[in-house]
Order: structure tokens, then C-alpha cells, then sequence
């Protein structure tokens, strides 16, 4: 499916807007112009079993959308945790960003990412893009040329920081979204993330890219958690890519929620010895949900590690697909990697697929499995709970709960736990 017109017509003011409101470096604005360019060249992927052939790819321009209503979700959540560094983005614009004083006086930098470009420009061009490039995907590209109240974080050498920084995103207009967030731990950090996506906007055709890009520099411990709850109607592309350097540790743990459309990337490139990484997602799909989701290790390092653990739950139409991909190269000797995908299918209506992947191209591999299942709720764990007096829906809850909760209860942020418990409990009703 070509671009529109009015697409094309639009795109260079848009571009120019964008960079006159943040008083933008030229170097970004030439890094916006080239990414566009890029991004109208480059063809509409293929996606196997994922068709994107009745998508509407049209851009919109954030700024001919009228700001509605601030999301109370997203402000009440803010005041439940007041006390640590925030970066709170809406419709695109930043609300608020704030970095303690303590954290500051070590060199821990956070702020939105156009702060960053503007004061902290020689950290954003020696990292930006460096983990994610817009040649791998058309969303990438779209993402680099469009980006909007994105956050950038920079942890120095050696310094722990025991609270988590919240990165919070609420969508309420009908425009596209394209947060970008930019992390860097320096050797020897150690720190965690907690994003948060709130979709509120109504059914509509727009387009929303987003990326994430993580720097695990050499013995540094990061873990990257995720919480979001999309609406359905618009198209929305995701990627949350790592890089893994000799003895770092990186951990993706998240939640995903809505009836979206949906093709979503976790990706970790093992590039140094002895590095290591874990991704644990869950999914609940409600409505006429699609996702597609693949969570991918790539071994480069040896004696690296990898483990994938993704949990599904569908119910009224909802379909998904979850991918698994280790590929362990040439030299990554002694690697070792697990893999396990489970979905539940609660609704007749609903469907669930799990593709485990195995590429290996070094003889010397430590380890490398891998499992999916998809099914149903086991009717004598039901029975179980109702020989003792639980009504049947409860318990079928009860039991969906002890497949979430594992992973729900990683989040690091307890208010996110609690809103992330509330959502899926709506779902699950």
C-alpha cells in the first residue's frame, strides 16, 4: 500500500515544525529529514501471518489535533509516586521531567530527549540510534523522522540508583504517538525503568512507532519493565532493543493490554562475553485484538546467557501470535539460551499461536532449548476450585491469576502493579 498524498504534501512542514518548537540542533534536524526520506523510499514490510494490507499508514499532525481532557489515570498515577524521577509525556508534550538533586550531584542525567539533544548533545549523537537503525524497518525510520516527548537517561560508572524511573506516555488525541526513549547504563550501573503507556484516544486509523533503545556498557545491571493499554483502531509498532556488552545484564519484564493492532519487538543483541539477558512478557488480548509480538536474543559474545518467557491470555475475538527467536552465531561459544511461550485461549472465538525459533551456528553451544503450549483452562483445576465452594467464574479468574501474577508482581513500581491488576481485571470479567 503506497503512502498518501496528502502524506507526502505534509511531510516537510511537519518536520519543520517539529524542529522550530524544540529550537532543534541542525544535526537533528538533518538526522529528521534523512529518516523521513527513508522512511517514504522503504517498502511496507511482510510480516508472516501478519497481514498489513488493509492498514491505513496515513501521518497525522499532532498539532491539528485539538489537546482534550488531561487522562486522569495518568495524573493520579503520577501523584501516587511523587518522590521519583519522572519524565510524564502527553499527547507528545512534555508535562513534567525531574531528577532528584542526590542523583543529579552523581551524574545521573534524565530528562526528555529534546532537553537532551539541546544540553547534552554529545551523549544523544554518540548513542542515539546506535542500537536501533532506521534502515531495519520502515516504523523505525518513522519513529527517527517523527519522535515526539521522548526521555533520555544516563546512568555514570559505578553508580546504583536503588528507585526506579518512571517514563509515563498518555495518548489522548487521534493523532499518531511516536515516543522515543533512550537509555544508557556506563560500566558498572545499576538501575531499572519503569515505562507506562496509556492509550485514551477513540477508534481511529492513525499510525504510532515507537522505540526504545538500552545500553548495557560493560558489568552494568538494567532492567527495562513496561505496562501498556491500547484502544483499539490504530496501527501500532514497537521496539524495545538492547544492547549487551561484556558481563552486563539486561531484563525486559513486561505487560501488554487492548484490542489493538499491534507488531511489537523485545529484542537483546548479546554482543559481549559473559553478557546476559531475560525477557518475560505477558500479553492479554480482549475485543478484536491482533498482536503480533517477537521476543529475539541474538548470541554474539561467549559465554552469554538468554531466557524468553512470554505468557498470553485471549478472550472474546482476540488473536495473537507470540515468536521466540534465539539465534546463537559462529564464536558465541558455550552460549546457553531457554526458551518457553505459553498462551491460554479463554473464549471459542479467540485465537493463539507459538512459534519457537532456533538458528545456531556455533558446534559449542552450552545449552538451547525451547517450549510453547496453547490451550485452554484446565477443567479439572475449575472443578477443583468449585468442590470447594468457589463459584466457576471466580475461579476460572483464580487461575488466570496464578499465570499473570508471577510476572505482574516484577514490575518495580507498586502503583503500576496495582493499575496493571485493575485493567486486566476489567478484561477478564
Amino acid at each position: 500500500m503506497a503512502l498518501s498524498d496528502s502524506t507526502m504534501v505534509n511531510a516537510p512542514l511537519l518536520l519543520s515544525q517539529i524542529a522550530e518548537q524544540y529550537d532543534e540542533p541542525s544535526w537533528l534536524r538533518a538526522r529528521r529529514e534523512a529518516a523521513w526520506d527513508k522512511f517514504v523510499s522503504m517498502p511496507i514490510p511482510r510480516i508472516e501471518k501478519t497481514n498489513l494490507d488493509n492498514r491505513s499508514f496515513d501521518i497525522v499532525d499532532a498539532r491539528a489535533v485539538p489537546l482534550r481532557a488531561e487522562n486522569q489515570t495518568a495524573r493520579e498515577l503520577v501523584g501516587k509516586i511523587p518522590n521519583i524521577p519522572c519524565v510524564y509525556v502527553r499527547d507528545g508534550n512534555v508535562e513534567s521531567s525531574a531528577v532528584p538533586a542526590d542523583l543529579a550531584a552523581k551524574g545521573v542525567i534524565y530528562c526528555s530527549l529534546h532537553e537532551a539533544a539541546q544540553s547534552h548533545a554529545d551523549l544523544v549523537k554518540q548513542y542515539l540510534g546506535t542500537v536501533v537503525a532506521d534502515e531495519d524497518t520502515k516504523w523505525h525510520a518513522l519513529s527517527s523522522a517523527l519522535w515526539q516527548g521522548g526521555a533520555f537517561l544516563y546512568v555514570p560508572r559505578n553508580v546504583s540508583v536503588d528507585e526506579p524511573f518512571l517514563f509515563l506516555h498518555s495518548q489522548s488525541s487521534t493523532s499518531g504517538a511516536y515516543p522515543r526513549v533512550l537509555v544508557v547504563g556506563e560500566e558498572g550501573s545499576s538501575f531499572s525503568v519503569m515505562e507506562v503507556v496509556l492509550e485514551e484516544q477513540e477508534e481511529s486509523t492513525s499510525v504510532h512507532s515507537q522505540v526504545v533503545e538500552v545500553i548495557g556498557n560493560p558489568a552494568s545491571r538494567i532492567t527495562y519493565a513496561f505496562f501498556s493499554h491500547s484502544r483499539k483502531g490504530a496501527t501500532h509498532f514497537v521496539t524495545r532493543r538492547a544492547l549487551v556488552r561484556q558481563d552486563a545484564r539486561v531484563e525486559f519484564i513486561g505487560a501488554n493490554v487492548g484490542d489493538a493492532f499491534t507488531v511489537e519487538l523485545v529484542e537483546n543483541r548479546l554482543a559481549g562475553a559473559g553478557s546476559s539477558a531475560s525477557t518475560n512478557v505477558i500479553g492479554v488480548g480482549h475485543g478484536r485484538e491482533r498482536m503480533d509480538l517477537t521476543a529475539s536474543m541474538v548470541h554474539e559474545g561467549h559465554h552469554s546467557e538468554s531466557n524468553i518467557l512470554l505468557y498470553g491470555v485471549l478472550t472474546d475475538r482476540a488473536n495473537s501470535l507470540f515468536r521466540s527467536s534465539t539465534h546463537i552465531k559462529e564464536g558465541a561459544v558455550a552460549a546457553g539460551s531457554e526458551q518457553s511461550d505459553r498462551m491460554l485461549v479463554l473464549d471459542s472465538r479467540a485465537r493463539a499461536d507459538a512459534i519457537p525459533m532456533l538458528l545456531i551456528d556455533e558446534n559449542d553451544v552450552e545449552r538451547c532449548g525451547h517450549a510453547a503450549s496453547v490451550g485452554k483452562l484446565d477443567p479439572n483445576h475449575i472443578y477443583y476450585l468449585m468442590a470447594r465452594g468457589i463459584p466457576e467464574k471466580r475461579a476460572r479468574k483464580m487461575i488466570v491469576w496464578g499465570y499473570l501474577e508471577p510476572t505482574l508482581a516484577r514490575l518495580p513500581l507498586m502503583p503500576v502493579r496495582d493499575l496493571a491488576e485493575a485493567i486486566i481485571d476489567e478484561v477478564l470479567v
